[in-house]
This record gives structure tokens, sequence and C-alpha cells, in this order.
């Protein structure tokens, strides 16, 4: 079944929803504070799990620890990709799904280029998909999910008002900002009003604009990765939404940026700061040392250039180990 959706948030909040399963879902600690509050919404709890410098999603032995404490705890994992990694976790769903008792697997792949396929290899439940701001194809709305036969997804009715989804956004962030707990109050911030085209028109839109958009990642990418130093990358695997790098003074560098008429952005504050009680050390970690440059259609090659002379002046590397991705995925 395609679920399709003005959101991809819409198409998980109906998802849980029509689950009703009062146990909680286990997610990264460096996720987008929509997904929790998303959950929120839908009446669902949440425990959240530190991610691995490793890879930067979800740590497999956390997860797994913490299914062994407790069998039959969790209604489910949401493995969100990070900045659009795409290497096979196959394994690691199935495993998931045999340790925890009647548990689901969502496959978030919002900041991965969207595809209308579903994988005939894949044990996920469902696999998500965004269209929406700063996603890889941005067309300002749209999200979709490919759901497994027999998984319930009911409709929500609730009217939208774009102005309690500012406020939201305005809270969140207010309270990350100042590490106090974020209190949710039910407003009717998500969009559920039907789509604006048929889904027809909508793959062929998103499909128009793939090609394109993918070449011109690929063109700034180029520019990045000639024009700053190898030791401040992120690997390849993690540089299809944005360009991203370690560095060891982000604040610095985004200052010298925004001087000369030009911008980059910091990624998510870790959950755990506002949305919960668990340590996240290696979520933390990244956030105190990730850039990400634009490369979309917003952003062009001189804009690039001038990024990386700047970058390439004021950057200093990051202490923490920059290889520790590649030495564990070599190892």
């Amino acid at each position: 079944m395609i679920a399709f959706e003005r959101r991809a948030s819409t198409v998980l909040f109906n998802l849980v929803r029509a689950r009703q399963d009062d146990r909680p879902y286990l997610i990264p600690a460096n996720a987008c504070p929509i997904l929790p509050i998303t959950l929120l919404k839908a009446g669902a709890e949440f425990e959240l799990v530190d991610v691995t410098e490793a890879t930067l999603a979800i740590d497999p032995y956390l997860v797994f620890e913490r299914v062994r404490q407790a069998k039959g705890r969790y209604a489910g994992m949401i493995f969100v990709r990070p900045y659009g990694w795409l290497d096979d976790v196959e394994d690691f769903f199935r495993e998931f799904k045999h340790r925890a008792y009647d548990a689901i697997v969502i496959d978030d792949r919002c900041l991965c280029p969207p595809e209308f396929a579903r994988s005939s290899r894949t044990v996920a439940d469902a696999v998500l998909y965004s269209t929406g701001n700063s996603k890889v194809v941005d067309i300002g709305w749209g999200g979709y999910g490919m759901l497994a036969d027999g998984l319930p997804y009911d409709h929500g009715v609730e009217p939208f008002d774009p102005n309690a989804l500012e406020r939201l956004i305005s809270d969140y962030k207010r309270a990350l900002a100042s590490a106090a707990r974020f209190v949710y109050v039910p407003t009717p911030w998500l969009d559920e009003r039907v789509p604006p085209a048929s889904w027809r028109q909508y793959v062929a839109l998103v499909q128009s604009q793939l090609a394109q958009v993918l070449k011109h990642k690929r063109d700034l990418n180029a520019i990045y990765r000639a024009g700053i130093p190898a030791k401040l990358h992120y690997p390849e695997e993690c540089q299809q939404w944005r360009f991203n790098l370690r560095v060891g003074n982000p604040a610095e560098v985004l200052a010298a940026l925004f001087d000369a008429d030009l911008f980059a952005s910091r990624h998510y504050v870790p959950l755990t700061r506002s949305f919960g009680k668990a340590r996240s050390p290696n979520a933390e970690a990244v956030y105190r040392c990730v850039i990400n440059l634009f490369n979309d259609l917003h952003f062009n090659a001189n804009q690039a250039i001038r990024v990386s002379d700047i970058v390439t002046k004021v950057a200093k590397p990051a202490t923490r180990q920059a290889s520790a991705f590649e030495n564990a995925r070599h190892a």
C-alpha cells in the first residue's frame, strides 16, 4: 500500500495512531524534533537511543540492549537515515524484528532521494519519503509511505492551522536552545488536508525534477570536495542530502559565511536535551562539529566556490576522530 499525504509526518501520524499500540517506539537521539512530536500527537510513547559515530544512525548495540532488558516492551523502531545514508541495514532490521516481539520497523528515508518502487528485499514495515522543504527534491510539500500489506492506516481529519505549526517550531527551537524540557500542547499543527495533486501527478512532478537535482548536487559536491581539505569531509555515503563537514569551530565558520552574505547550517540538536532523560554523548559529539553546506537548486556554483574558500581559511579540524566512520565501515 502507498500512503500519500501532504507531509511524511502525516503518514507517520496516521500509521502510528491506527496501530493503537501503547508501547514506546525507539528513535534516534539526533532526529528532527518533528519526529517525537508527531508520536506525541498520535498518543504514542517513545524512547531516545544514542547514535553510533561509525554511521551516525541509531546504535544497534544499544537497541538490542534495550530489547534484551525488556522483551516485548517496544512497539517498534524508527530508523532515520542520517544525511541520506543508504547503506544496507536489512540484517539489523531483521534481527530487531526477531528479538522484539510484534514490533515494527519504520525506515525513515526523508533525507534520501525519493523512490517509487518498494524493494522486495526490505523487511521494514514502512518506508517513508518526503519532498517537503529542504529535502532532496523540494517541491514545498508531499510525503508518502510504502507500507507492508496488513499494516493499519487511517486518514486524519483534523483542520490545519499554519500559525499553530509556526508556534510549535518556535517552541521546540526555544526548548532545545535552552536545554529546557519540551511540553507538548495539542494544536492543529499537522497538515492532514488532501494533497493538491493526484498520486500520478505527484510522481511525475517529482521524477521530472529528480535527475536535475541529483546532477546539481553532484556538481556542487565536486566543488566542495576539490576546494575544502579532505580531512574536514564526512564520508561520501553521507553527502547526498547536503555536503557535510566536521569542524572544530562551527560557530566561527558560520559567522564568517554569514558575514559574506552566504549561508550554511548546523544540524539537529540532540533530542535528549529537551525530549528525554537519556544521555546521548555521540549525538552531542556529532552536533558539536557538524556543518551542512547547501547543494540544492537554490545554491549555485559561484556560491559554492566562495563557501569553499572561506571554509578552507577559517575551519579547524574537529578534535574527535574524523576516521571513525571509515574505520567501522572497513573493519
